[in-house]
């Protein structure tokens, strides 16, 4: 069973009013509200806590001791629901929030960021986290929901997926000082055709193990 809050936000707005106008009546003009609602707001209030929480005097309303408590903790709660408010708004309209990003475990981290800043810059309520793993591990997180999104190297033959390239990078040969081909400036693959190649278990080699088969 839901209970119903015991206090009204509308409520504690009055009674935070009162105490920063000095009196019902600066309180009903700065919330544009009638003098006798506010008075029923806080006799009502009253009330329902048990306390007094303001001194009426001619001069105006002072808070009584606990009054100072209940109005501290009433600011505090009235700030952290216009917190609430903004941080969902914010977070509904793309300005805030957490984006987990899941990264090839062979792309350098330099990259990403560089990727990233730009828009850190732009939207600092977005937070970013990351997900380090294979090809295979990063593309199952992003099907488990467990990821927003992922970078990785091409080729993605998954359906359901879409891409968008974000940099491309040449695939160098490295060779010791004294190979034939070191003092190339360029290299053709049929140059490569009697080397040894040592590729990675990752998914993110297959392209490269299809290529030299059909060499």
């Amino acid at each position: 069973m839901v209970r119903h809050p015991p206090l009204d936000l509308r409520e504690l707005q009055c009674v935070c009013a009162i105490a920063l106008q000095g009196s019902i009546h600066g309180a009903a003009r700065a919330l544009n509200s009638k003098q006798s609602a506010v008075s029923r707001s806080l006799r009502l209030l009253e009330e329902r806590v048990g306390i007094q929480l303001f001194r009426r005097t001619s001069s105006g309303t002072t808070p009584t001791p606990v009054g100072e408590a209940f109005l501290r903790q009433a600011e505090a709660l009235l700030h952290d629901t216009n917190t609430l408010y903004e941080y969902t708004r914010r977070c509904a309209f793309g300005e805030s929030g957490i984006v987990s990003i899941g990264i090839q475990s062979n792309i350098p981290p330099g990259r990403v960021s560089d990727f990233i800043e730009p828009y850190r810059i732009l939207h600092p309520g977005i937070s970013f986290i990351y997900r380090d793993a294979s090809h295979r591990d990063v593309i199952s997180a992003l099907f488990d929901g467990i990821v927003d999104l992922v970078i990785i190297t091409l080729p993605l033959n998954e359906p359901g997926a879409a891409t968008l390239p974000l940099w491309s990078d040449r695939i160098v040969a490295v060779t010791p000082t004294h190979h034939p081909l070191a003092s190339s400036v360029t290299t053709c693959w049929s140059d490569l055709q009697e080397a040894t190649f040592v590729f990675g278990n990752d998914a993110n080699f297959s392209h490269l193990r299809k290529f030299w088969v059909i060499l």
